[in-house]
């Protein structure tokens, strides 16, 4: 009972011959459910209940071109979310592809451990017994992910400028100049090069003062 797979079809024997045949059957069947996904390094985990359900959840996630990393049958344990968060453990992932760190679960129960590891670890797991619904819910979450992303990158942006100093207001910390804009727009926390012979000094822009003429 170990290789059973939820959902496949159950078949009583009593000759080699049948045994044979119903052997090929069920081979026909998990190579249907593998000809309907190519599994991919980024892109969702996938449960299902059942075999059946597990091959309609693929050819519809197919269709909509949501790409798929890993399967499971059955209930949502901690490793199957191991499974969809190893795909993001690389920098580069962390930062483009988080939206791949989830578990699309089609009439599945998840498991306490499995909670407790998506909670800790940033796993998403969206649930629900219609597929359409699944796949709703899964587009609202990328999103999400999408405009965070680009929230904390305009955090990170720098808008250059070119300015010029008209006064020394304050020649200890903090120093503070009165400036010129010539180009661009001043911002807060805009780092600050002055050239001085061959060096460059670098500061932090912390408050503006400034006679913005860009």
């Amino acid at each position: 009972m170990e290789t059973a797979i939820a959902g496949s079809a159950i078949y009583r024997y009593e000759t080699q011959e049948q045994l044979d045949m119903y052997s090929q059957e069920l081979k026909a069947d998990i190579k249907r459910i593998r000809k309907n996904v190519k599994l991919v390094t980024e892109g969702v985990c996938v449960a299902a209940s059942t075999l059946g359900s597990l091959e309609a959840l693929l050819v519809f996630l197919k269709s909509q071109k949501i790409p798929v990393a890993a399967v499971c049958i059955g209930d949502v344990s901690k490793e199957d979310t191991q499974r969809a968060l190893t795909p993001m453990l690389t920098e580069e992932n962390k930062k483009k592809k988080r939206e791949y760190a989830t578990i699309l679960a089609f009439d599945v129960k998840i498991l306490p451990d499995a909670i407790k590891f998506s909670e800790e670890n940033g796993v998403k797991i969206i649930t629900a017994k219609i597929i359409y619904h699944l796949c709703d819910q899964f587009m609202e979450h990328v999103k999400d992910v999408k405009q965070k992303l680009k929230e904390q990158e305009g955090k990170d942006a720098v808008f250059p400028c070119i300015l010029k100093t008209v006064a020394l207001i304050n020649k200890k910390y903090p120093l503070i100049l009165g400036v010129e804009i010539d180009r661009g727009i001043l911002r807060p926390g805009t780092p600050v090069c002055i050239p001085s012979k061959e060096n460059l000094k670098l500061g932090i822009v912390e408050s503006i003062e400034a006679n913005n003429k860009g």
